[in-house]
């Protein structure tokens, strides 16, 4: 039936655009401001500086998921998890002094 799936969107100006799929995005910006007193790097969009283990600046500090420029600016529930992953083991690596 061709009224029982998305065709457009009509934007709050009154402009309608037409469509055949929509993605929503929810939250578009690093919320970091608990840690800016830290001195933690951040990149110029305000997302947290990582390596390739997910360090930051400061030692001992690891970061994960979407308040970080890992994996180029991909924000996806998976790239959040493989960087836990990798942040959680290069903690426990820094703390155990490997």
């Amino acid at each position: 039936d061709e009224n029982s799936k998305l065709s457009a969107v009509k934007l709050k100006d009154g402009s309608v655009i037409k469509l055949e799929g929509l993605f929503i995005e929810i939250g578009g910006y690093a919320n970091v401001n608990s840690i800016k007193k830290l001195d933690v790097k951040l990149n110029e969009a305000g997302y947290i500086k990582v390596d390739h283990l997910f360090g930051t600046n400061v030692p001992g500090f690891f970061a994960a998921g979407d308040v970080t420029d890992a994996f180029g600016g991909f924000k996806q529930i998976i790239t959040a998890a493989a960087g836990g992953a990798t942040a959680a083991n290069s903690a426990h690596n820094f703390i155990s002094g490997k």
